[in-house]
């Protein structure tokens, strides 16, 4: 043991010894003075630092040899640029003087461009920003985004809609995978807890190119807070209040980040009493609660950035089923009720191997899903939901310093298993399978990117209970093209893109009574899958004092 303890304690004084260091310093331009406290963020990393007095910071472990690096300070115009951490081991970046701040850089498209310069329309929103009206859900909060509303059975389920579409329209990530949660149900919610989300970004419109089969109203992509500062520890509570459901809402979060590894610890636990209406009384049964866990891990090397995530998400829902009222603020569940338990675990990979990098997400979530109507130990309906995903890139160098291309494929084996007295959808398996490419060429003033993707899907299911077994595969072909034109002050921006949906095994065979909805459920085993098409134009105009 003494031997081992030794072998350890040489080696990370031989990784502190040999590791890179980078430094940096941020200057005022008009003036030539160092900016202290200015924000340094490297998207890459998931991590960043401050300035200090003399407006230096500096990298002191081994990191990817290219970097995208964010410098923002109050008062001053954002810098946004890639920097080669090994021809420069120091380099000065000077900050202009402004009255607006540059754009984030969104994630959910390739190549990590700022908000206003991708040929995709992209809302990237803070979740800080969204909270200001004290919404009650996240899928409430991000409801305020324009374009963007939810459709709720009750004060804690909603369900987001995306220009009209909603359901299995909609594909929804986090922690860099689908988030799969037998989404196809009216009052099935979004499926994500709040805890440990910095930020969203919403791909309006068909992403079937980027996003595969089923992201026909669009995506959103919900993205994970960044680790702490290098060489630091960051500890934070938060506690709401809602009157209305005499709710609360509380929020814990610890982070440390310490050379080369980095860890995020979040958990949340709120409840709700019964929803209060204008009669004063309270609607009986509309209760709910949600237990959040998260923890994240990051470690990088030289050529390698890694990011191993996992989440726990509990929720109870009361079912409203009649029009009974209580002046009761009790929180006990009462028959009809549901139980929502999902598991997600995901491993990110992020390669670097010369000008160009490979990455791979590999992914596994778990949705337990239990109503109980009568027995309160024992479901009525039971669905097992287990869905594997992968998503694989390689981005290649940029040729010429003009264009680069991304080649990739998608797939996801996703089965359901029945264990409750009643059945609604068959016990099943899907296969999901796609690939695509990518081209973009970024010229002066113009940037144009345009794709091409394959998806199938392949859907098997046993006779189950009294719904007989069918076996089916689709394919399809979705296609993007659309441009920047960069004008002075303006920015043209043009897009079309094409769509793809296989029908899933709920809307194909369902066949039974869902009391969450109140309804007879009835599927169509001759759906066809389907298509779309989008125009987008937009026009952004953008000067010293109007944006």
């Amino acid at each position: 043991m003494r031997k081992i303890y030794f072998a350890v304690l040489a080696l990370l004084v031989f990784h502190t010894a040999t590791a890179q260091l980078f430094t940096g310093q941020v200057i005022d331009k008009s003036t030539n003075e160092p900016i202290a406290y200015a924000q340094v963020y490297f998207p890459e990393l998931k991590a960043g630092t401050v300035t200090n007095m003399k407006g230096e910071f500096k990298l002191e472990h081994d990191t990817p040899k290219k970097l995208h690096i964010q410098i923002s300070y109050v008062g001053y115009e954002s810098i946004d640029e890639v920097i080669n951490t090994e021809s420069k081991k120091k380099m000065q970046f000077y900050l202009k003087q402004s009255h607006y701040q540059l754009k984030e850089v969104v994630v959910s498209v390739p190549d990590g461009k700022l908000q206003g310069d991708n040929v995709v329309s992209v809302d990237h929103k803070k979740i800080a920003s969204l909270q200001r009206t004290a919404p009650i859900t996240l899928a409430e909060a991000i409801s305020s985004i324009p374009g963007i509303d939810q459709n709720t059975t009750g004060a804690g389920i909603g369900k987001p809609v995306i220009r009209g579409l909603t359901g299995n329209r909609i594909v929804t990530y986090a922690q860099g995978i689908r988030v799969e949660n037998q989404q196809w149900g009216d009052e099935h919610g979004l499926g994500v807890g709040e805890v440990g989300i910095e930020s969203v970004e919403v791909i309006k419109g068909p992403a079937s190119l980027l996003y595969g089969a089923d992201a026909m109203g669009g995506v959103l992509f919900f993205i994970d807070e960044r680790y702490a500062n290098e060489n630091t520890i960051e500890a934070k509570a938060k506690t709401s209040f809602l009157s209305n459901t005499l709710g609360s809402i509380n929020h814990l979060g610890f982070k440390i980040h310490k050379g080369p590894l980095k860890l995020n610890l979040f958990g949340g636990y709120s409840t709700q009493a019964d929803y209060k209406v204008p009669n004063g009384k309270r609607v009986f049964n509309s209760r709910f609660d949600e237990k959040n866990m998260k923890i994240a891990l990051g470690f990088n090397t030289k050529n390698l950035v890694s990011n191993l995530r996992y989440s726990y998400l509990e929720n109870d829902f009361g079912i409203v089923d009649s029009n009974i009222y209580s002046e009761s603020n009790n929180r006990e569940f009462e028959l009809p009720f549901q139980n929502i338990v999902n598991h997600s675990i995901s491993l990110q990979n992020t390669l670097y191997t010369g000008e160009s990098k490979t990455s791979l997400t590999l992914g596994y979530t778990h949705n337990y899903r239990q109503e109980f109507e009568e027995q309160t130990n024992h479901p009525a309906l039971g669905l097992k939901l287990g869905s594997f995903t992968y998503n694989l890139n390689w981005h290649s160098p940029v040729y010429k310093n003009i264009f680069d291309f991304v080649i990739g494929s998608q797939g996801m084996i996703q089965s359901n298993v029945n264990n409750g007295e009643e059945i609604l959808i068959p016990d099943a398996e899907s296969k999901d399978f796609g690939a695509f490419g990518l081209l973009n060429i970024d010229l002066e003033k113009l940037t144009f990117q345009t794709g091409i993707r394959f998806d199938n899907r392949n859907i098997n299911t046993k006779t189950t209970g009294h719904i007989q077994e069918f076996s089916h595969n689709y394919q399809g072909i979705t296609y993007s093209a659309g441009a920047v034109y960069r004008l002075h002050k303006f920015k043209l921006r043009g897009n079309v893109s094409s769509g793809f949906r296989a029908p899933t095994s709920s809307e194909l065979l369902s066949d039974g009574v869902h009391e969450g909805t109140i309804r007879y459920e009835k599927g169509n085993r001759d759906l066809n899958h389907e298509n779309a098409t989008q125009f987008d134009l937009s026009v952004d105009f953008q000067s010293k004092h109007f944006h």
